[in-house]
């Protein structure tokens, strides 16, 4: 807890996020988002392994292919984006904007999906279904009502300028000087941006937990947590110090039922909810 607040001091104090892994280098860029990334996992996952006593884990070659190489894919994700190949004209026209958007959460989530079923294939196809995906004999009740107890927190956050100026997300892409996009591309782009936590959840709550499971048992739970926050060092600070808490409840979930469902009911359902809050803003007083 202490590293994973140490990194949200030091990102927003320095902008480090913004000012220093961005850069117009791709290669570097990479490098760069790898490293935070790498130290945001690394740290609390050799603490956790000398603290709980499980130094067996060094001696593991899984081990340090996942600290190393996990890391390394999802930074691999931030900063590839498919359409970057090619020229298609003026990047301020809204259209080509969402077709960049939409070609990024896709790509990002089949790189992950990709990477998880590989290891998966090669590690553990003969002891458990793929990372997460036991859908059977688990009650949703509970995951609903997670979502019930989050609305006021949610619209209470839509209140602030920070939260408005980041959503709905598609106002990242939208230039009012353009022409404005249609019904059909904002259904699709709230699709699009839900579907890509599907990538997430097999990744952070399935693959980086359930892949571990035989060498950390639940101490994988909490490093995932913190590399989790380290993916929201560009989103406001409030959302990037709960997702630690967040992060920390879905792993704990997905280590007790072997199923990433509750987390993906709750982190779509969470995702959707502040899209709503950021988008009618004002109109709601407490």
């Amino acid at each position: 807890m202490l590293w994973a607040a140490a990194g949200i001091y030091f990102n927003y104090q320095f902008n480090i996020q913004d000012d220093w892994v961005y850069v117009s280098d791709n290669v570097l860029s990479f490098l760069r988002q790898w490293l935070v990334y790498f130290l945001a996992y690394a740290v609390p996952m050799i603490f956790v392994v000398i603290n709980e006593k499980k130094r067996p884990a060094f001696k593991s070659v899984w081990f340090w292919l996942i600290l190393v190489f996990a890391p390394m894919v999802f930074a691999f994700t931030s900063v590839y984006d498919i359409l970057d190949a090619f020229n298609y004209g003026s990047a301020e026209l809204n259209i080509l904007q969402f077709y960049h958007k939409i070609s990024y959460w896709l790509t990002q989530m089949l790189v992950v999906l990709i990477f998880s079923l590989l290891i998966w294939l090669l590690k553990d196809k003969k002891n458990l279904k793929w990372y997460g995906f036991d859908f059977k004999n688990h009650a949703v009740k509970p995951y609903w009502i997670m979502l019930l107890i989050m609305v006021i927190p949610i619209l209470l956050a839509g209140q602030t300028q920070g939260f408005q100026s980041m959503y709905p997300r598609i106002k990242s892409i939208m230039n009012p000087n353009y022409e404005p996009l249609g019904m059909l591309e904002y259904i699709l782009f709230e699709l699009a941006y839900g579907l890509n936590f599907l990538g997430i959840e097999v990744f952070f709550r399935g693959f980086l937990v359930m892949a571990l499971v035989n060498i950390l048992g639940k101490d994988a739970i909490l490093p995932m947590a913190v590399f989790y926050v380290s993916i929201h060092f560009t989103k406001p600070m409030g959302e990037c110090i709960s997702s630690f808490f967040g992060g920390s409840l879905l792993g704990i979930i997905s280590y007790h039922t072997n199923s990433i469902k509750g987390g993906l009911l709750v982190h779509v359902g969470i995702a959707w909810m502040m899209e709503i809050a950021g988008g009618v803003g004002g109109m709601f007083s407490f």
